[in-house]
């Protein structure tokens, strides 16, 4: 991992730079040790669902996530998952 961030509910989000992914590790209603993809699928990629090689992450108040897709020159906004 390259970066970590955690929400106001205490979900952990993680870069997963090598697998191209951001992972999220809920913490309701108990704290997971098995991370849900929310981003990326795994495999480097420059289309709006994929990403190539992300360093950082950060949150909005809405819980949209922000994600630097550095190997694409660019930043990637997910919308809240449910």
């Amino acid at each position: 991992p390259t970066s970590v961030t955690r929400d106001s509910q205490g979900n952990l989000y993680v870069v997963d730079q090598g697998n191209h992914r951001i992972q999220l590790f809920c913490q309701y209603p108990t704290p997971t040790t098995i991370g849900i993809t929310i981003a990326g699928t795994g495999s480097a990629g420059s289309t709006s669902t994929t990403l190539s090689s992300p360093t950082n992450i950060a949150l909005d108040s809405s819980l949209n996530v922000y994600v630097s897709d550095t190997g694409n020159h660019r930043v990637q906004m997910f919308q809240r998952i449910a």
